[in-house]
């Protein structure tokens, strides 16, 4: 990632006349019929421009609330609110690009703790830490998970059912056991 891509732009995009926040028209690759000239790219980048592309920034920033993004892009965090909230298409690229950056931080931390196991100039008691987490952590991983209990089948619900049949009936014969010697 270049410093040309950590440019800012101060000024926030809304839409000529009525004055609400850009969406699509924001984008070269999203939707280019109102605008001639869009400011960045969503997802990646033709080789030969220079406009930034938001996924690139986005998993560079490694800020999985857009905030960064949002203030040094589109000039307030408001716009990535507005973009969130009324356009599904946003909102389902950003789900993919935080799996994603999870997925990214996630072996970063794999790593470190792998290479920290390795490294003997550790101490015994923080190597053995990070062994046992990342075991467990790997054991965790290789278990399938448990079955999801569907429906209870009807021979299932007939023994349910006998069950507190048979406990009402022990418990009316207590009763009556009781008034008897009342």
């Amino acid at each position: 990632m270049t410093k040309a891509l950590i440019q800012t732009h101060s000024s926030e995009y809304r839409t000529e006349g009525n004055n609400i926040y850009m969406t699509r028209s924001l984008f070269g690759d999203v939707d280019n019929h109102n605008n001639l000239n869009p400011p960045f790219w969503l997802r990646s980048k033709p080789k030969d421009c220079d406009k930034p592309c938001f996924k690139d920034i986005y998993l560079f920033l490694e800020d999985e609330t857009g905030y960064e993004l949002a203030v040094k892009y589109l000039g307030s965090y408001d716009h990535w609110l507005y973009l969130l909230k009324h356009s599904v298409w946003f909102r389902d690229e950003i789900e993919v690009w935080k799996n994603e950056l999870r997925t990214k931080l996630k072996a970063r931390a794999m790593d470190s703790i792998i290479s920290l196991v390795s490294n003997s100039e550790e101490p015994t008691n923080l190597r053995f830490a990070a062994a046992k987490w990342l075991h467990e952590k790997v054991s965790a991983e290789e278990a399938p998970a448990p079955a999801k209990r569907g429906r209870p089948s009807k021979v299932e619900i007939k023994g349910a059912l006998k069950k507190a049949v048979d406990a009402d009936k022990e418990t009316l014969e207590d009763l009556e056991r009781i008034k008897r010697f009342n």
